[in-house]
């Protein structure tokens, strides 16, 4: 599966369920604040995805981080155009780990999501479900 397939189908995941439970009364916890946490300063939360350099793509309004590592220049370029949601940040920092349920490994693509908190996900059993059904979960948060 390419990079920017997996990172706009998790973005894509979010946005259905979203829309999905929206007739549904907000659960326990889920909040704008959960989501914005993801802007707050980067971590030293190593990933998985050794070697290399790093390169990540924060989507607050998602409530996703991606950090890839060992990327080709032509995986490089792909990354960073997956990465063009509004409010979306192209950079070369980790991804955030506070406010963030789990973590999903997907070691083929070079790829890490850092799942936080959103309409769509309250808890990391909802983050592993979601978003993790073929990727190693590590959940961080209840």
């Amino acid at each position: 599966m390419k990079l920017s397939r997996l990172v706009w189908m998790a973005s894509s995941v979010i946005a259905f369920v979203a829309c999905d439970k929206s007739s549904e009364a907000p659960k326990e916890g889920a909040s704008s604040a959960a989501v914005a946490s993801a802007k707050a300063a980067p971590s030293a939360a190593p990933s998985s995805n050794a070697g290399g350099t790093l390169y990540s793509c924060n989507q607050p309004s998602a409530g996703l981080c991606a950090e890839w590592r060992g990327l080709s220049a032509g995986k490089i370029a792909e990354a960073k155009g997956s990465c063009n949601d509004p409010g979306s940040v192209f950079s070369t920092k980790p991804c955030d780990t506070k406010g963030v349920l789990g973590t999903c490994e997907q070691p083929k693509e070079h790829i890490t999501l850092f799942i936080s908190k959103n309409p769509a996900i309250a808890t990391a059993k909802d983050a592993k479900e979601i978003l993790c059904d073929d990727g190693k979960f590590t959940a961080l948060a209840p």
